[in-house]
């Protein structure tokens, strides 16, 4: 094996560029179609080495890229895509389009209808479906608000989710309206837009956590102001405090009661006025079942406006006793003036004694019968008595006997300064004698 030496030798470089003297010494190679580099190494653009990554000494291959594109890696030959389509040969669309990338027009793939330009497919006969809707949308464009949210997305209203303050059951479906988002099934005695009000009849916090605080009023039916078009039982009554509202003149917390002077609460239309008088009653109030007032000694009456039978005198002190003679009068029954109505011949307030000239009030006062004196009595003189005479008549123009026989007794009366005078049985008017 021979064995050689180099010697007397020199390196020289050259780079790319236009200045400078052109080095003639360095090798270049001629290129085919689809070929670049110094040594034809690489592919020029819109050509990929086949295989992909296979090196610098793989085949050149024409981009595949389905009119998309003009260009593409070189290596991996994964196209640079225009027209939204994507994918290593441009063969779909891309995200937030739709339609068939192979047809190799600019117009091949549309903008999706959907919000954000989320993604969406194709169906039979041109229909698209959203692929990727926002949280709370729903439907083939999501233009409609899934369960539990509300809106109008194609009027440009977003999708919010409703708030009912977590008085709604989050298992049940349709537990608000997609499009107000008004409350559609509120628990927990609970009401209103957004369930944050109690229900009527029903007081407390709706707003409580872990759910709502709400309690039965309570109130009293039939003093209690009742909602037009609420079934019985659901009475007003305040929301925070539970205080009924009460029909007119009712009170208390449960509308439990009439207010002082008034009754009849059973009636259903609030309570009524006692009416006592201020005069006949003690006070203004009376009872609060049957309305009766409460009265003075002797007064009489619901109002207390009345005396009492056979009483009078009708005062704030209360009305007295007629106290009429039951034998003089006609009825018990006296006048506001405490006059009792008198019998005939019979006088007093009480009717208690016969008028002047008229004697035994047992009998009625009985008018009297004058004797004319008989020839007996005219024997005896003035004044004095026959046995055999039967009645007599006192006058007050003579002295007063001292004895009478006891016939006389039994129809004279005895008065002071009187003188008996004896006649007949014949009745006349009687004049002195």
């Amino acid at each position: 094996m021979s064995v050689g030496f180099l010697e007397s030798f020199s390196l020289v470089s050259a780079r790319r560029g236009i200045r400078g003297k052109e080095a003639t010494w360095v090798e270049t190679c001629t290129c085919p179609p689809g070929y670049v580099g110094q040594f034809c190494e690489s592919c020029e653009p819109g050509f990929r080495h086949e295989p992909a990554n296979g090196g610098a000494f793989a085949r050149c291959v024409p981009c595949d890229c389905n009119g998309h594109a003009d260009i593409c890696d070189a290596e991996s030959g994964k196209c640079i895509c225009r027209d939204n389509t994507a994918g290593d040969n441009c063969e779909l669309c891309a995200r937030g389009f739709y339609g068939n990338a192979l047809g190799g027009t600019a117009d091949d793939c549309q903008p999706c209808p959907c919000p954000g330009q989320g993604a969406c497919i194709e169906l039979y006969e041109g229909e698209v479906a959203c692929l990727e809707c926002p949280t709370g949308y729903a439907g083939h464009k999501c233009d409609i608000c899934i369960d539990g949210w509300f809106g109008e997305p194609a009027s440009d209203r977003p999708c919010r989710e409703c708030d009912c303050n977590g008085n709604v059951d989050p298992n049940a479906v349709g537990n608000c309206d997609r499009v107000t988002g008004r409350c559609l099934k509120c628990i927990h005695d609970t009401a209103g837009f957004s369930c944050d009000r109690c229900l009527p009849g029903y007081f407390g916090d709706p707003l409580a956590l872990p759910r709502g605080d709400c309690r039965t009023c309570g109130c009293n039916p039939v003093g209690t102001l009742q909602l037009e078009g609420q079934p019985d039982g659901a009475h007003l009554c305040d929301q925070l405090t539970g205080q009924c509202s009460c029909k007119p003149f009712v009170a208390g917390d449960k509308c439990e009661r009439c207010v002082s002077g008034y009754w009849n609460i059973l009636s259903g239309e609030g309570c009524e006025e006692c009416g006592c008088d201020p005069v006949g009653a003690f006070n203004a109030s009376c009872d609060i079942a049957s309305g009766q007032c409460f009265c003075r000694e002797g007064v009489v009456g619901r109002r207390c406006d009345q005396c009492d039978v056979n009483m009078f005198g009708f005062s704030s002190s209360g009305c007295q006793q007629c106290r009429c003679d039951p034998v003089g009068s006609l009825e018990l029954q006296c006048d506001a003036g405490g006059q009792c109505p008198c019998r005939e011949n019979v006088e007093g307030a009480r009717c208690d004694r016969c008028k002047e000239n008229k004697y035994d009030r047992q009998a009625g006062c009985r008018a009297d019968i004058v004797k004319t004196a008989g020839p007996s009595c005219q024997s005896r003189g003035v004044g004095a008595v026959a046995a055999s005479l039967q009645c007599c008549r006192l006058s007050p123009f003579a002295p007063t006997p001292q004895t009478l026989g006891r016939s006389h007794m039994q129809c004279v009366r005895r008065l002071p300064g009187t003188a008996v005078i004896c006649g007949l049985w014949t009745a006349v008017p009687f004049r002195p004698v």
